[in-house]
């Protein structure tokens, strides 16, 4: 009993998920470069889904492309989220840039539901559940500057991170 706790609640290797955030933070560099192609088309209101049909069909969804349907907005809020996902790469103020990337993945990804799919959701997902691990704390800006980097960290987030990703695994498997 005392292994399946400390399993779950002890500490962990900061390294797999230090590692975890570099990769994760280069795919989402790609999955916000990939956007870029078609913002006009599917995240502006000149494009297939105006912000005002949008919401007469999803009207609890927010977003921070819901600010405004210029293609100058849009933009800028695509450039700031390339910058953050290159941010998190780089473990450089890794919490805020977990949580900023949560927010402006699912601002693209509630912008537009028509384009999207399950892959989507998980890249929506995985910042949010980073944000609560020591993803920081090794290979990173922020251990850097830090006196001693941490080598362990609080094994809970990192077993749900886990945790997260075997499920995705299972119900596709299904």
């Amino acid at each position: 009993m005392r292994r399946l706790r400390d399993f779950w609640l002890g500490e962990a290797d900061v390294a797999p998920v230090a590692l975890f955030r570099i990769l994760f933070g280069l795919l989402l560099f790609n999955w916000f470069w990939q956007l870029y192609p078609n913002l006009t088309a599917f995240f502006t209101d000149a494009g297939i889904l105006p912000r005002s049909d949008l919401a007469s069909s999803y009207p609890d969804r927010l977003s921070v492309l819901s600010l405004s349907g210029e293609g100058w907005v849009v933009a800028a809020i695509w450039a700031v989220s390339c910058v953050v996902a290159l941010s998190l790469a780089a473990g450089w103020h890794t919490r805020l840039a977990s949580l900023l990337s949560f927010v402006l993945v699912s601002s693209f990804s509630w912008r537009d539901p028509l384009i999207l799919d399950g892959s989507d959701l998980v890249f929506r997902l995985v910042p949010l559940w980073l944000a609560f691990t020591a993803a920081g704390d090794r290979w990173s800006i922020d251990a850097r500057r830090r006196d001693t980097p941490a080598a362990r960290g609080w094994a809970f987030p990192i077993r749900l991170l886990e945790l997260q990703i075997a499920w995705i695994y299972l119900a596709t498997g299904l």
